[in-house]
């Protein structure tokens, strides 16, 4: 069963992965970090190379998610395609009909993000008009908190109220920017002014960003990084010395985004729970 799947498809991603970059644009696409596949191979050791090929499946089935969201017609790859003809089918033509369905959607993926990504968008100040859109990406932002922290954060909630976010839109020390494709926000920037100069520090001014967020729907679409990059050339246009933000542990794709864009670890802030 797993051993069709280390002789064939599964050594082709084990080489593919890395050097290809597969394993980064599965990352970008599903907008999260996925488990290295060189983990789940060597994990496979042990279950007869079973692990891998229930990994594959599982990103399979999130990639045919992926599909149906953003329209694109079948057919798709799937858990049971990837796992089924790997493991049922033929020597060799079992494992290359699942690799092909696999690409098929993949590639059908990536067509649809770069046709979506080409559309005309504009970054600019968040507006009074903006606020439920931004209401709903402030959810989905503590959605994200809550399952990595519920002993901090509530399942559901407001983090400002609609008063709190139109006066931090309308202070020039708090900007907002929000990318807008025809009229509907597909994410956001929070940023912060911070100016230090007294004491022990030296005078200075640095960008604090309290939040970036992209729709849950709209992400691989590279729109997080057009947002952050937005706001470093506001940060260069204000004379900032650095930019700064916090990732929650929890978090390991925000964690992956940010280092992707060459940000690094400034300080380490820690905790014991008094339990």
């Amino acid at each position: 069963m797993g051993l069709l799947d280390f002789f064939t498809a599964g050594l082709f991603f084990l080489l593919y992965m890395p050097l290809g970059g597969l394993q980064d644009e599965l990352d970008e696409i599903l907008g999260r970090r996925t488990q290295r596949y060189w983990a789940a191979y060597l994990l496979g050791i042990p279950t007869a190379f079973i692990y891998p090929l229930v990994w594959m499946a599982r990103i399979a089935e999130e990639l045919k998610a992926k599909a149906i969201d953003l329209g694109i017609e079948g057919p798709y790859t799937s858990w049971w395609h990837m796992f089924g003809w790997n493991t049922f089918g033929l020597p060799l033509m079992g494992p290359a009909v699942a690799t092909w369905r696999f690409f098929e959607t993949l590639n059908g993926i990536e067509k649809k993000l770069n046709e979506m990504k080409d559309t005309l968008y504009t970054i600019r100040k968040a507006e009074p008009r903006d606020l439920e859109a931004v209401n709903g990406l402030l959810q989905q932002v503590l959605t994200v908190h809550n399952r990595a922290r519920p002993d901090l954060f509530n399942e559901i909630g407001k983090k400002y109220t609609d008063e709190e976010l139109i006066s931090i839109f309308n202070n020039p020390e708090t900007p907002v920017f929000v990318y807008d494709r025809e009229e509907t926000v597909l994410g956001y920037v929070f940023c912060v002014l911070r100016h230090q100069g007294n004491g022990s520090l030296r005078p200075l001014t640095s960008l604090y960003i309290d939040d970036l967020c992209v729709h849950e729907k709209a992400r691989g679409q590279h729109i997080g990084k057009v947002l952050f990059e937005y706001a470093k050339s506001f940060a260069k246009e204000q004379g900032c010395h650095n930019i700064t933000l916090h990732v929650w542990e929890g978090n390991p794709g925000a964690r992956a985004f940010y280092e992707s864009l060459g940000l690094k670890p400034q300080y380490i802030s820690m905790e014991m729970l008094c339990k």
